[in-house]
C-alpha cells in the first residue's frame, strides 16, 4: 500500500467535531445517567478530571478493581457504550472545517493508493472523501473503521488485554468483541511507503496493534521490499507530540534512533497553526 493513515480522535477534532471526551460527559447523553443510582460508573467517570479518551479507558481498569458486581457493571458497560453511540449519532458531520489540516490531508490524498485506519467512531473520512468526489467503491475498500462505528451500530470500547482487570470482567476487553480484527490492520502497517498518523496518541491500550514500529526499528520492512519507508506525525501542541515520540519509542524497543535511520524521511507537522 502506498499510503496508511491511522486516524484517531485528534483527527474529527481538528475538523472542529464535538468528540472529546469532556464533550460526551457534558452532554445529556451522559449526565442524564447521574441520577439513576444503578449506574455508579457514571458518577465515577464524571467525578474524573480527564481530558482524553485513553483516560476513560485506563478508568474503566481502574472501576473494575473495585468491588463491583460482575452483571451489575456489565449492565453499566453496555448502558455506557448505548449513550456513546447515541451522541456519536448525533453529530452534524457536515459541519467540518474544510481549512483544518485534517481535511487537507484527505484532500491531498484522494487521488494516490491509500488505506486509512480509522480508529473513531465516526463516518467523518467517508463524508469528507465523498465530497470530495471520490468514488463510493474506493471509499470501501480504502477505509477500515478498527474500532467500530455508529454507522455500522456497533463500536469496540474497553482496555487491551495487558490491562489488570478483574478476571470476570472479560467483556471490557477490545479482543473480546466480534469486531476485534488485529490481523486485518497489522498487515495493513506491515506493506506501506508512506505512514502518517494524525489524532492517534497511539496508547497503551492500542499497543497491540503497532508491532510495526519494532519491525521499522530493525529495518525489517525495508529491507523485505528493498524500500525505505516515510513517517509522518501530526500533533496539536508540543505536549501531545512528545507524548506521541514517548510512545513510538517505547513501541519500537527502544530504538527510537535506529528507527529514524531506517527511514526515508521523519516528518513532525503541527496542526495548531
Amino acid at each position: 500500500m502506498s499510503h496508511v493513515l491511522i486516524i484517531g480522535n485528534g483527527f474529527d477534532l481538528n475538523l472542529r467535531l464535538k468528540t472529546s471526551y469532556r464533550d460526551f460527559i457534558g452532554s445529556t447523553f451522559f449526565t442524564r445517567n447521574l441520577v439513576d443510582s444503578s449506574l455508579p460508573l457514571f458518577k465515577h467517570l464524571e467525578k474524573m478530571d480527564k481530558t482524553n479518551w485513553i483516560d476513560i479507558e485506563k478508568e474503566l481498569e481502574s472501576y473494575s478493581k473495585s468491588e463491583v458486581e460482575t452483571y451489575a457493571f456489565l449492565l453499566e458497560y453496555k448502558k455506557l457504550c448505548e449513550e456513546l453511540k447515541s451522541y456519536i449519532k448525533s453529530i452534524k458531520l457536515e459541519d467540518v472545517d474544510q481549512s483544518s489540516h485534517a481535511y487537507r490531508l484527505l484532500d491531498n490524498i484522494k487521488g494516490e493508493q491509500f488505506l486509512i485506519l480509522n480508529f473513531n467512531y465516526t463516518n467523518s473520512v467517508e463524508v469528507i472523501l465523498n465530497n470530495l468526489g471520490v468514488p463510493k467503491y474506493k471509499i470501501d475498500k480504502s477505509i477500515i473503521h478498527v474500532h467500530g462505528s455508529v454507522k455500522q451500530d456497533d463500536i469496540i470500547f474497553g482496555v487491551d488485554d495487558d490491562a489488570c482487570i478483574n478476571n470476570e470482567h472479560s467483556f471490557l476487553r477490545k479482543t473480546s468483541s466480534s469486531l476485534y480484527d488485529g490481523e486485518q490492520v497489522m498487515q495493513a502497517l506491515n506493506d506501506f511507503e508512506s505512514l502518517s498518523i494524525f489524532g492517534h496518541s497511539l496508547g497503551e491500550s492500542d499497543h497491540m496493534y503497532f508491532k510495526c514500529f519494532q519491525d521499522l526499528a530493525i529495518g525489517r520492512q525495508s529491507r523485505a521490499r528493498n524500500q525505505r519507508e516515510s513517517l509522518n506525525l501530526y500533533y496539536y501542541d508540543e505536549m501531545a507530540k512528545y507524548q506521541l515520540l514517548s510512545q513510538i519509542y517505547t513501541l519500537s524497543g527502544r530504538q527510537m534512533g535506529q528507527l529514524k535511520d531506517n527511514l526515508a524521511s521523519f516528518k513532525e507537522i503541527d496542526v495548531s497553526k
